[in-house]
């Protein structure tokens, strides 16, 4: 498959290996000479080139990612991948480009050994495994067991009323496991200010340490621990409730890491 065209140039060399290792997370392909690597590659290519770049800031708001839609469904596939459901994989997808874009920059930041920035490194141990715990859950305790169950029923379709019905009812069961449903929009919230606190911490280091005050240390350790006591509680009692059991491994990794992070704080 040809490279990227002009427009590609556009980007400059850091980018254009922010957007490979994008793929390279998103997809789960190591190899870019693998032909599927290379489709996805192609397609956030053609995306950029035909949209506004996306800018990769300190922040995770959606309209940081406006720059990277997903394409239109044609017909006669957007029969059972209707206008709805793709609303649905787009939030999905949003969703799971935060949640790597976040671990990808904490996976990658490099820190010495000196004294000096010991609290930046527990920090970034504590931010790593609240978003490693949170990516787990995603890719495995939702997408890839949900997944396998819908490939099994699709298989037992009998037609194709039958087959959007069973499409339809694995998009609501991952929208609302991945708490993209409204009434689970606090806890989101809360889990997309772990996610910004961990970009911030990402451009702390960049910045250097002598720029930043005394009171914006304290602060972002203090709203890291209200979030993450906020969820434990939260997931906690919903799993008490049986109401999603769904939510037991990531109630019990996030209640590990924060039992762990009052031992370092010793």
């Amino acid at each position: 498959m040809a490279g990227p065209g002009p427009s590609w140039s556009r980007l400059d060399c850091q980018q254009e290996r922010d957007v490979r290792e994008l793929v390279r997370q998103v997809s789960g392909l190591q190899d870019e000479a693998y032909p599927n690597f290379q489709l996805a590659l192609h397609f956030a290519w053609s995306n950029l080139s035909s949209t506004q770049q996306p800018t990769f800031t300190s922040s995770l708001s959606d309209e940081c990612f406006s720059g990277v839609p997903m394409r239109c469904v044609p017909w006669p596939v957007d029969i059972v991948i209707s206008l709805e459901c793709q609303k649905i994989y787009n939030q999905v997808f949003l969703l799971l480009l935060q949640i790597k874009w976040a671990k990808y920059s904490l996976d990658v930041l490099l820190f010495g050994v000196t004294q000096q920035l010991h609290w930046m490194f527990l920090l970034r141990v504590k931010l790593m495994h609240f978003v490693n715990s949170l990516h787990n859950y995603i890719m495995t305790r939702i997408l890839h067991s949900t997944g396998l169950e819908f490939q099994h029923q699709i298989q037992e379709a009998k037609g194709l009323d039958q087959l959007i019905k069973i499409h339809y009812q694995y998009l609501s069961t991952i929208h609302d496991r991945c708490l993209l449903r409204e009434k689970a929009s606090f806890v989101k919230e809360a889990i997309m200010k772990v996610l910004n606190l961990a970009l911030m911490l990402v451009d702390g280091w960049q910045v250097g340490l002598g720029s930043w005050q005394l009171e914006s240390i304290e602060k972002m350790e203090s709203d890291f621990k209200n979030c993450h006591m906020f969820l434990v509680t939260i997931l906690n009692k919903a799993v008490c409730r049986g109401s999603f059991p769904h939510l037991e491994s990531l109630a019990l990794s996030l209640m590990t890491g924060m039992e762990q992070s009052e031992v370092s704080s010793m």
